[in-house]
């Protein structure tokens, strides 16, 4: 307006509502991961491997920027993008 520019502030996870840069599968993965169930555990009621599993984590991971699938899930439950009694 005066000659000014002004940037959106860059969120640490590019999670906002209404998008998700995961994969439905990866979502799956995330919502079981939400529920307290183990690496075998998820890995058993989604028919894969626990090496997927894994795998699955670490992309998400990747794509939102946390250290731990730990951090990940207390971020997605506390702004309700996953409902872990779901």
């Amino acid at each position: 307006m005066q000659g000014n520019t002004y940037y959106h502030p860059v969120e640490k996870n590019p999670m906002p509502l209404g998008k998700s840069p995961l994969t439905p599968r990866e979502m799956q993965v995330l919502r079981l991961l939400c529920r307290h169930m183990t690496n075998s555990e998820i890995a058993a009621a989604l028919f894969i491997s626990e090496n997927t599993v894994k795998f699955h984590n670490a992309n998400m991971q990747k794509k939102t920027g946390f250290a731990n699938s730990v951090d990940l899930a207390f971020h997605v439950i506390t702004h309700g993008w996953v409902n872990p009694l779901y």
